[in-house]
């Protein structure tokens, strides 16, 4: 005889089936065989089977309810043969075990996480593996109970509630905390027989290490209007498991960007203190300032020879030491000088270095240079000289 399944709950409803063979002294089948069933507790579909020509039979057995008071925990089927012959024929049986009987107690519940101390949005794990249930005595279970022939595992159901924050269902399950706060997560184990039991513990999330925000700019040196490029690529998470989701940029001139990768270009030359703040996955943020320094980018500068001149003698004007704004790979050159002698008030705009002139009248003149490099930046220099 078998039983399938050997174990059902106490509730009244659900069902085992039994299947008989019956064979002769020579272990052959013997069909057409009058069989008569009983039990000692619930309730069998047939009171009499007759075995097939295999000599098979098959019946259910369904099992009390709960509300019944007994302290059997074992179903006893037995099955036998009805015959002229068979008066003296023993019985046989098969058994099922009955979950929720009054003599068992409710589910231990236990779990554990990990890790221990949480960070903010961190993954942390709880395992209810350590349940334990089915203890066929009066004496409940104890915290120092350990048989793993008692534990629950999947014959039983989980339901947590996570601080009110979220709930969720599994012998194992994850979750990511919210705030930063202690937690009386809730633990309650049902068994077959519609036994609870339940469990709490305080689990603690802090904040954990905030992230760590950094700046890099090129060129290190910038002029007006050049493109200054601002990264935050070095910038890392403070925990495991946590990304930066966030590069917010301010750039001391009034002006902001968002972006792992920014550009910035500044109309006026001073010192500008940058900040990034940087967000990570858990909401935490990081800050970091960076002082940029805008230069004019182009130098002009011009050499007199000789310094001092006769009426009509030729004066060399030299700006080869003019320099242009700084540029990737090198600086952009000179593309325009525009001067003016000081003795009108027209220019003159060359493409050379080296210029010259003179004068026709005595005097102290104020030449000015200005020089335009090739991204359109320009500077001015003013020198004098004296004609005798």
């Amino acid at each position: 005889m078998t039983a399938t399944p050997d174990r059902l709950p106490r509730d009244g409803s659900s069902q085992s089936v039994i299947t008989v063979t019956v064979r002769d002294v020579s272990s052959r089948p013997v069909p057409a065989q009058r069989l008569r069933i009983s039990s000692n507790v619930g309730t069998v579909s047939e009171s009499e089977v007759v075995s097939d020509n295999e000599g098979r039979a098959t019946f259910a057995f369904t099992a009390p309810p709960a509300t019944t008071i007994s302290t059997v925990a074992t179903a006893v089927i037995s099955v036998v043969p009805i015959d002229p012959n068979a008066g003296n024929a023993a019985a046989r049986t098969v058994s099922i075990q009955l979950t929720g009987t009054s003599n068992t107690a409710a589910p231990l519940a236990r779990f554990s996480s990990k890790p221990d101390a949480p960070a903010l949005k961190e993954t942390v794990t709880f395992d209810a593996s350590d349940t334990l249930d089915e203890y066929t005595d009066q004496t409940p279970f104890t915290e120092t109970d350990d048989d793993p022939k008692f534990r629950c595992h999947d014959a039983c159901t989980y339901a947590w509630d996570f601080g009110g924050e979220a709930t969720g269902t599994g012998r194992i399950v994850t979750y990511q905390f919210q705030t930063v706060r202690t937690y009386t997560v809730t633990l309650r184990v049902t068994d077959s027989a519609a036994s609870v039991g339940s469990k709490t513990k305080n689990v603690t999330v802090a904040a954990g290490t905030v992230p760590t925000a950094s700046i890099s700019f090129s060129p290190s040196s910038p002029a007006i209007y050049e493109t200054v490029n601002f990264t935050g690529e070095a910038s890392t998470a403070g925990q495991a498991g946590r990304t930066i989701v966030n590069h917010q940029w301010q750039f001391g001139d009034g002006t902001s960007g968002t972006g792992l990768r920014v550009t910035k270009t500044y109309s006026r030359t001073g010192t500008y203190t940058v900040v990034l703040t940087v967000t990570d996955s858990a909401g935490l943020q990081g800050t970091k300032t960076q002082d940029v320094t805008v230069v004019a980018g182009v130098t002009a500068d011009f050499t007199i020879s000789p310094t001092g001149a006769a009426i009509n003698q030729t004066i060399v004007l030299n700006a080869e030491s003019s320099q242009g704004s700084n540029g990737f790979g090198g600086r952009n050159p000179i593309s325009k000088y525009i001067w003016n002698f000081g003795n009108s008030t027209s220019t003159t705009e060359e493409s050379d270095p080296i210029t010259s002139t003179s004068y026709s009248v005595a005097g102290t003149y104020t030449i000015v240079l200005t020089v335009e490099d090739s991204a359109g930046r320009r500077a001015t220099k003013s020198r004098t000289v004296t004609v005798e």
